[in-house]
C-alpha cells in the first residue's frame, strides 16, 4: 500500500469516509475542507474515486496520482468536447 493525500471539501468529507476502504487520517484543515492521509493498495482506484467527487476533492500526493487524475479529467474533457 502506498501512502497519499487528499483534500476533500467539508460537504463531501462524510461521504469519503463512508465510502472509504481505508481509514482517513484528518492533517490539517484548509479552503473549506481538510487533507487527509489514507494508504492505497492502487493510485488508478483512488484517482477514479477522487473524480466521482468532482471539484471537492484533490488528489495533494504524491505526484503520480495527480498525474493520473489529470490524464483521466483531460480524457473527460475531450470527451465532451
Amino acid at each position: 500500500t502506498l501512502p497519499v493525500r487528499v483534500w476533500f471539501h467539508r460537504l463531501t468529507q462524510e461521504r469519503a469516509q463512508r465510502e472509504s476502504y481505508a481509514t482517513l487520517i484528518e492533517e490539517k484543515r484548509r479552503d473549506d475542507g481538510a487533507e487527509f492521509t489514507l494508504y492505497s493498495y492502487s493510485l488508478e482506484w483512488t484517482a477514479q474515486w477522487l473524480l466521482s467527487f468532482g471539484e471537492r476533492a484533490e488528489a495533494v500526493a504524491p505526484v503520480m496520482l495527480r498525474q493520473l487524475m489529470r490524464a483521466a479529467a483531460e480524457k473527460i474533457v475531450a470527451r465532451h468536447h
